[in-house]
Order: C-alpha cells, then structure tokens, then sequence
C-alpha cells in the first residue's frame, strides 16, 4: 500500500548533501544544485508540514558548497520551511578512507551537533 505520510511525521531531518560530490561551480552547475536541493526540501515539506524542522549539513568532508546550502536555506525559508544551517566543517579530524569520517569521527559529528539540534527543537 501507499505510504501515508501523515502516519509519521519526523520532528526534524538532517540532510547533507553534496559533501562527498566535489561540487564545482562551473558550467551553471551551482544554480542547478541549488534548485534541485531546494526543490527536494520543498516536496519533502510539502508532505511533511510546519511541523517538522529541517537541518542542511556542510561538511566535513568539503567546504566547497557551504554557500550554496546557506542559499538553499534561504530560499525554502521564503516558502514557510523552518531550516537552519547545520555546520558539520569543524570535524574534519579523524578521517580513514578517502577523507570520510572515521567511526570516532562519526561519533564526534554525532555529539557536536546533538545540542544544536536539540536547543532548536526545544528538547
């Protein structure tokens, strides 16, 4: 059967989205990712409601679409989306393979960000 999207409703998601994809502005690039990202925010929003507070990532693995998601950030605020920056760049230690946080990395993301999240969702 259908998923019935009111049957759960998250009270936040986090979403990071371009940092192991070397994004580069060239070619239009940027204004398509930008577009695109903000599309997927507003048709999961749509679905979801006010009700659920969205968190867009940069970092750690790149810094290099950092402005792009404060862009996106404000374009889905205009739409009514609640969204805020989540900055995951000051854990760019404790990397293995190919510049991807290792399990103490993770776990250093997961603890650095759990106040912010949580002072924003009034937790």
């Amino acid at each position: 059967s259908p998923w019935s999207y009111s049957s759960w409703v998250p009270n936040a998601v986090v979403i990071n989205l371009g940092t192991n994809d070397r994004v580069v502005c060239v070619n239009g690039f940027c204004n398509e990712f930008i577009q695109t990202y903000s599309d997927m925010i507003l048709n999961a929003a749509k679905y979801y409601g006010h009700a659920t507070t969205w968190f867009l990532a940069c970092g750690p693995m790149s810094t290099a679409y950092c402005t792009q998601v404060h862009e996106i950030i404000v374009s889905v605020r205009m739409h009514g989306v609640n969204a805020y920056y989540l900055d995951q760049t000051p854990y760019n230690g404790n990397n293995t393979c190919c510049g991807h946080p290792s399990v103490a990395g993770d776990t250093q993301i997961a603890d650095g960000v759990f106040d912010f999240i949580a002072d924003k969702l009034g937790w």
